[in-house]
């Protein structure tokens, strides 16, 4: 009852921009890119190499970017970075927040602010023990 199964992937701002497409064809979850990289932030995060994924180089030149450090898709509460590992982090347009489905059925908002602390193996954040599954650790509620 305290995994994610399906969270909310901003659609992309352009026809060539594959966020937010069913089956987009990345890894299973896209959502648990987290940690793989650079990436060590949660929901509507706009930090640089969060979202990898084709055609990226493409958007960027669309948005008028000369570099990584692209202004109008962090107003976007978006990033743009092809890096070959096709992931994408959990984007709304919601105020403070994303809205998810667990693993049980149930539908919950979860805050821009929820703990993401930095993944240790005896101390995950509480973003990261929503993504992982029977990983021993309980999560309350009141903590998203």
């Amino acid at each position: 009852s305290m995994t994610l199964l399906i969270g909310e992937v901003r659609a992309g701002l352009a026809s060539l921009d594959p966020r937010g497409v069913w089956a987009l064809g990345g890894p299973a979850s896209a959502l648990w890119g987290h940690g793989a990289l650079h990436e060590r932030c949660g929901p509507n995060c706009a930090e640089l190499y969060l979202d990898n994924f084709p055609s990226c180089l493409d958007l960027r030149v669309l948005q008028g970017c000369t570099n990584h450090h692209c202004e109008p898709l962090k107003q976007e509460k978006m990033t743009c970075w092809y890096s070959g590992q096709n992931q994408s982090g959990a984007r709304s347009m919601h105020a403070g927040g994303v809205v998810a489905a667990f693993c049980d059925g149930s539908v919950r908002f979860i805050s821009d602010w929820i703990d993401q602390g930095g993944f240790t193996t005896t101390n995950p954040s509480v973003w990261e023990r929503l993504n992982v599954s029977a990983d021993g650790f309980d999560v309350d509620e009141s903590q998203f």
